[in-house]
Formats: C-alpha cells, structure tokens, sequence
C-alpha cells in the first residue's frame, strides 16, 4: 500500500490519470459502509493537482461476504458504467471503474464533491429531506419506462432476493432465539410478520409500479451541495423495485419520529406518486435490511449508538403504521 492506498486503487489512478505520485489520503470512515473509501489528493505529470474519491472493498471479511451474497460491488460498478451518465448532477461523475467476477474485487474512481456538505441521518432536517425526496423523484421518474431494458439489475421480487431473504430471517430468528441479536429486537415482531407472509409480501411488490431504485437511499447517501438538486451515492443495491423502498428509507431513517410525524404527509406529497400501502412495504423492508447488516456486522462499538438510533425509529414507524399487529402492511 502507498499512502495507506491498495495496490489495485493505485493501480487504477495510474490509469485514469497521468499520475506523478499520491500527495494525500484522507479516509472517509462512517459506521456501517458496506466498502472503503478515501478522498485521494493526487498530482499528474504536468503539475495538475486533483482530487478522487476511491472506493474498494471492506476490509472486513463479514461485509465482504454480505457484498458478495447480495452482489453489491458489481452492481454498483454497473450502475456507473451503464446508468450514471443519465443522471446529470444527481450523481458523482465516474472516472474508473474494474470488477473482477472471480474474487468480488473491484475499484471506483468518481468525482470529488468534498465541498458539498454531507447528509447526516442523526441531524438531517426536513429541508434536507425534501430536497433528497426531490432528486430521487425525478431519477425515478426518467428510469420508470426503461427500467425492464437493463438485463443486468435484479427485481427487489425476483428469486435471488427471495431466497437471500428466506435465508436471512431464518438466520435472524436463530440469533434472537439464542440472545445474540445485538440489534434489531425492536422490529423483530415485523420481521416475524414478513417471515410468515413473505409470498403475499413479494405477490404485492411485483404488482407494484416499478422503476430504478437507489435500494439503500438515507441520509448518509445524500451530498448537499449548493446547487438545488441532492446528490446521491452508494448505489451498491440498485435494483428495479418500487419507489416505495427509498422514500420510506429516506424519510423513516432520515427524521426523528415526532419530527416524522409532523410532514410525513408533506413528504409524501413533496414526492409524488407514493401509495401508504408500497410506502409500508419500504418501512417492512428497511427493518429487514437494517437486521440482516447488523447480524452480519456483528457487535461493533462504533456503529452501536447508531444502530439503536436507527432500530427506534424504523419501530416507530412501523408502530404508527400498524404493521407491528400482523404480516403484512395494513390495508
């Protein structure tokens, strides 16, 4: 390594630039990031100095492992390569991209937006919400009629993901019943509820409207720059799905629950195009997403009092929504 730098990164910048030498890392380390990632100050043969955001695999071989299941790092490679380019401003520019099917290894160079300020689930505001909500909207709606000619993305119903999903509640319910469940008990009555129903839960999601989406949309993916649109990052669990998915993530994890409580119709409406109904069926999904990475995780002080700010109030949307009394979203 060069700077605290993979080989493979370095690799990569030599690349894609006429890279001199590697001035400054500085890593970019937030609880619970399924990969590494560094803002790389580099300098090129002619005296250019620039900025890139690198990112590579965990160095945790749980997280791989879930990467691997789940297929995240491809996936996110594919979306840079094949769908980034429509997107305008609402997502970094890519400078490089390498994926090796064989060992899940791969390497990303994107544009730097360090001046932008960062999302932040624990102290996000509505305004910033909003302005996510609005984003993500008009990505979904410029995806909505060619999401089907994409072969590569996977249906959020599809039969990879109901097996990963039988899988993991099983492997969830196992860990509550022997007490090593550090997260997650809140929402285990949900879970437990989705285990019971998850064919009727998996029939409503196909019969749903279906686009492109972000498939792990919080605040923690969000930059805010100063121009009006969000940008979002961490595309890692793209899929075809409905839109349901990233507005209940972004909005349940985004905002304490009084705060929720207070301009969830609002951001609703703010959207557009929302049902209660697929909007619940992203408050189920969340809590099974944040389970699943947590078990996998396994106990980490750094991620604990995040973890168990996101657990309450992911519980208390469910619990507003009645989806804590039976297996499936409220009619």
């Amino acid at each position: 390594m060069t700077h605290g730098l993979p080989a493979p990164v370095r690799a990569a910048l030599a690349t894609a630039f006429r890279l001199e030498r590697v001035l400054r890392v500085d890593p970019v380390a937030r609880p619970g990031r399924m990969a590494e990632s560094a803002r790389v100050r580099i300098r090129e043969t002619d005296g250019t100095r620039r900025t890139v955001f690198a990112k590579w695999p965990s160095r945790h071989a749980r997280i791989r492992r879930v990467a691997r299941q789940s297929g995240a790092y491809q996936r996110e490679v594919m979306f840079y390569r094949d769908l980034a380019g429509d997107c305008g401003p609402s997502v970094p520019r890519m400078h490089h991209s390498s994926y090796d099917p064989g060992t899940d290894a791969f390497v990303l160079l994107l544009e730097d937006l360090g001046e932008a300020r960062p999302g932040d689930n624990a102290h996000s505001s509505v305004t910033d919400v909003r302005r996510a909500l609005r984003t993500i909207a008009g990505l979904h709606a410029r995806w909505a009629a060619g999401a089907d000619r994409v072969p590569w993305l996977p249906d959020w119903h599809g039969p990879r993901v109901r097996r990963y999903t039988r899988f993991e509640l099983d492997r969830i319910a196992r860990a509550a019943a022997r007490g090593r469940l550090v997260h997650g008990r809140s929402v285990l009555p949900l879970l437990a509820g989705l285990s019971e129903g998850q064919d009727e839960f998996f029939a409503r999601v196909a019969e749903s409207p279906r686009t492109v989406v972000h498939g792990d949309l919080h605040m923690d993916q969000v930059l805010l720059p100063a121009s009006p649109d969000a940008v979002l990052v961490d595309w890692q669990l793209v899929q075809r799905g409905n839109a349901g998915l990233d507005v209940a993530r972004l909005v349940v994890m985004g905002l304490p629950p009084e705060v929720r409580r207070g301009h969830e119709a609002e951001l609703l409406d703010t959207y557009g195009g929302v049902g209660l109904d697929e909007f619940r069926r992203g408050i189920v999904w969340t809590a099974f997403m944040n389970t699943s990475y947590a078990l996998s995780r396994g106990p980490d002080t750094e991620a604990n009092a995040f973890s168990e700010l996101m657990f309450g109030r992911v519980a208390a949307a469910a619990a507003d929504h009645g989806l804590l009394r039976g297996p499936g979203p409220r009619r």
